[in-house]
């Protein structure tokens, strides 16, 4: 399985349902300079999401993903653990780095459909893959991979017209020093 390392953009996220949002792919060459066209996935949702690629240890899942000529928009979920205390552990700790911004790469796994082309710089083209994993990993392929826009850290319930915002106190405090 090949594997392509991307940016992480985190737009928003959600507490409570530890969702986030992020940039999965990017058509920017990564540092041994192969492309993995954002247009060439071919998937199905949902998709596995991984910490650092550990296949036997899955923390999530992907539920939304839309690819641009500019990237693969995701939207992902950490689960949450309720029975076994090392899964639990396992997923609390994969949120929390997120959180932090200790995790702060997107890793695509992926299996060539076609043959890739041969770039100028030495690097591969992959313009057909299935896209069978997302992980996140905290030292991406690609150099660009950061976060680097967090908009929200609480979590929204909506009713009808209302819009309903809770925030824990840790949340509010730093709202309030920005």
């Amino acid at each position: 399985m090949f594997r392509s390392y991307s940016v992480l953009t985190l737009k928003s996220i959600d507490d409570a349902e530890r969702v986030f949002e992020g940039v999965a792919s990017t058509p920017t060459p990564d540092r041994a300079q192969d492309v993995v066209n954002p247009l060439g996935a071919r998937y199905k949702l949902p998709l596995p999401l991984l910490y650092q690629h550990a296949s036997d240890k899955p923390v999530g899942e992907v539920f939304a993903a839309t690819p641009t000529p500019s990237g693969i928009t995701v939207r992902a979920r950490v689960f949450k653990a309720t029975e076994s205390r090392t899964l639990r552990e396992r997923l609390d700790e994969c949120w929390e780095s997120i959180k932090i911004g200790a995790l702060r790469g997107l890793s695509v796994g992926f299996v060539p459909l076609d043959p890739p082309e041969l770039l100028d710089s030495g690097g591969l083209l992959f313009n057909a893959y299935e896209w069978v994993e997302l992980s996140v990993c905290s030292i991406p392929m690609n150099a660009e991979a950061s976060i680097t826009n967090v908009k929200s850290l609480f979590s929204v319930a909506r009713r009808k017209h209302h819009v309903v915002v809770r925030l824990d106190a840790d949340t509010l405090r730093r709202a309030r020093r920005s």
